[in-house]
């Protein structure tokens, strides 16, 4: 149209063009190259193909380039395997490319949560570190700062983290994440990564042996996560993206948080993570 050439090809990917004389360019694409089976075992996309004249893929999921394990197996067939279990539950979209050659198609995750560990918190120890702290009088207030147990799950490499309250969830104020009168604040410790036991706007540090890597801010308004670099007493460190999923279920008084791995650095393995939790008073208006 107008000597101009239009057509839809997957991101990242490109085409060979030939040119003859005056006429409009070919495109060539997908010849050749199809995926025979794609299926996700344990963390693990295996992606089987045609023969082993591919062996050297680029391959690319929702739109980010990834490493890809050519494997010939003992019936002479031939796979890619690609690790995937950073990425979280839902449909996602997978392409390879190699000399010119591109295709994509859709594949499914879905992990199964899996409980790594629970561990249960006295009830009724919500009256501050002197057992001197008093809730406000106004009848909404019921304790809802109290924290009952604390469950790891884990999803792949990513994390949930269910917080079971002493009491069900208030919801007064119509809180837009599910909860008010209570801020959950989450300190996680990876190894291998450098943390600080300082915890901003606390006047407070973490205990001995305990160094934050990442902290996450949950309440009615709010939902922030912070790495430690930069972390100071009035500095709450930098930001960092994606903040944690917010599940709240008023009437059970649970709280989970979805941590992704990727927001947590894509750590080797979620052994040796260790989390640290307080509950303050979040007011409506997103101060402490």
């Amino acid at each position: 149209e107008k000597g101009r050439f239009y057509g839809q090809v997957p991101g990242q990917f490109a085409g060979i063009y030939q040119m003859e004389k005056d006429t409009f360019p070919s495109v060539i694409l997908f010849s050749g190259l199809e995926f025979k089976n794609v299926s996700v075992r344990r963390d693990v996309l295996e992606v089987e193909i045609p023969s082993e004249n591919y062996d050297e893929l680029t391959w690319v999921i929702d739109g980010k380039k990834v490493e890809g394990k050519f494997v010939r197996k003992e019936d002479s067939s031939h796979f890619y395997q690609i690790p995937v279990g950073q990425y979280l539950n839902g449909p996602h979209v997978l392409g390879a490319q190699e000399r010119g050659q591109g295709i994509e198609t859709r594949f499914e995750i879905d992990f199964p949560r899996i409980s790594i560990q629970k561990v249960k918190d006295p009830v009724g120890d919500d009256q501050g570190p002197e057992g001197k702290y008093a809730y406000p009088t106004h009848e909404s207030f019921d304790h809802q700062m109290d924290i009952a147990s604390v469950e790891v799950l884990s999803q792949g490499k990513n994390i949930w983290l269910e917080v079971q309250m002493a009491k069900p969830l208030s919801t007064v104020w119509n809180p837009p994440n599910g909860f008010d009168h209570l801020l959950l604040s989450v300190y996680i410790d990876v190894p291998c990564q450098e943390g600080t036991q300082i915890l901003p706007f606390r006047h407070a540090q973490t205990p001995s042996g305990f160094d934050w890597d990442y902290a996450s801010h949950v309440g009615g308004w709010e939902n922030n996560l912070y790495q430690a670099e930069g972390a100071q007493p009035e500095k709450s460190g930098t930001s960092v993206k994606p903040a944690p999923t917010i599940e709240a279920d008023g009437e059970k008084g649970i709280i989970r948080l979805l941590f992704s791995a990727q927001s947590l650095g894509n750590p080797e393995s979620l052994a040796g993570i260790q989390f640290y939790l307080t509950t303050w008073d979040g007011g409506g208006e997103g101060g402490l």
